[in-house]
């Protein structure tokens, strides 16, 4: 079961395996997953598209993803840790022509909720 509100949380139940479709556009998450929230246990998903090529990294799982313009990247999860955990970009090339960036900056939030 998936739920969405105003705020752009998800909700997903253990018992699933969910997707999410993640745009990285302009640096910054393009669309309603700013948070996504699941019940530990959860098998997700998370499917990335980015504008540029961007470094991931999923704080707490130690989990890292490189994405490139027109292909998608998936990090499959087993959501075993509760707790709230940052994804960053940990670096961006820039696209033809653009500067490369280095800094670290939160794109969104996975929160992981105990069963």
């Amino acid at each position: 079961m998936l739920l969405s509100s105003l705020d752009s949380l998800s909700r997903v139940s253990a018992a699933e395996a969910v997707r999410f479709s993640i745009v990285i556009r302009a640096r910054s998450v393009d669309g309603p997953h700013r948070t996504i929230r699941a019940t530990q246990g959860a098998m997700l998903e998370l499917a990335f598209a980015a504008d540029e090529i961007v470094e991931l990294h999923l704080h707490g799982y130690d989990r890292y993803l490189t994405v490139h313009p027109g292909e998608e990247a998936v990090m499959r999860l087993d959501a075993n840790l509760a707790g709230r955990f940052a994804i960053e970009a940990h670096r961006f090339e820039g696209p033809a022509g653009g500067s490369p960036s280095h800094g670290h900056v939160v794109l969104l939030y996975l929160e992981i909720y105990p069963r």
